[in-house]
């Protein structure tokens, strides 16, 4: 009971600080969440002392996703990262308005904990233990925007999550953002001489995957330049093999 208590403010604290809260959890949403709470306060949903916040998500709906949304911008990252992964668990398969209100947050005092909790959402909904192309075409609309604005995400591992799910999106949405990121990574090399960070490594690996899927000549252009900057071997060995596959 002591936890549900906690839920109960944690959520109604949310929807009281802030513009920025208030324009993420509307009037409909604050319903949802008093909902919840309510719910959660009588044992509606069969809340046990031994069943957490993160198995109530699992087995809720996109009804609740005000609620999901408000405890992952909240202050209990325990409470939030469980919930981010169970969202991968949820039969629904709709989570673009929770994608959407994280990706609002994320600059500012708690970016780097927003980013976090938005990159771990996007593995486990669409990515952990295998790729789902049907959750992927359930939220392709708000998917589609995030990769186009790919170049305003300064984290490494977050775009190389969005690269992974480009594979599984049309070309025509995924080309101009690929050919964006082909540019950044062309730069990014010049910078340092042609050596990779491990986590721009894997960000270029990822970038490669998606050429790989969505071959074109003009892609593989992006890729030939990478080529002719890079100087980790093994890059350089997976991007000619692609090259050569063509």
């Amino acid at each position: 009971m002591l936890r549900t208590l906690l839920l109960y403010r944690s959520v109604f604290g949310q929807v009281k600080k802030g513009d920025g809260a208030k324009r993420m959890v509307s009037r409909s949403l604050r319903g949802g969440a008093a909902m919840l709470a309510g719910a959660l306060l009588f044992g509606v949903v069969g809340v046990s002392q031994a069943q957490s916040i993160g198995e109530v998500v699992a087995g809720s709906s996109r009804s609740f996703d005000g609620v999901a949304l408000s405890i992952l911008l909240g202050n209990d990252t325990t409470d939030a990262m469980s919930v981010a992964k169970a969202l991968g668990r949820r039969k629904d398969p709709y989570v673009a308005d929770i994608l959407d209100g994280l990706f609002a947050h994320m600059r500012g005092p708690k970016s780097y904990r927003t980013t976090l909790l938005f990159r771990v959402v996007l593995e486990y909904v669409f990515l952990l233990p295998n790729p789902s192309p049907e959750k992927i075409s359930a939220n392709g609309h708000t998917l589609s925007a995030l990769l186009e604005k790919l170049q305003s995400i300064r984290d490494a591992a977050t775009k190389r999550v969005l690269l992974q799910i480009a594979i599984y999106l049309p070309a025509t949405v995924s080309q101009q953002p690929l050919l964006d990121e082909g540019a950044f990574l062309a730069q990014y090399l010049r910078s340092t001489g042609g050596a990779f960070a491990p986590e721009r490594l894997a960000e270029a690996e990822a970038f490669l995957a998606a050429c790989s899927a969505h071959d074109n000549t003009v892609l593989r252009g992006e890729v030939i330049a990478l080529v002719e900057l890079a100087r980790d071997a093994g890059f350089v060995r997976s991007a000619r093999r692609y090259l050569k596959s063509g």
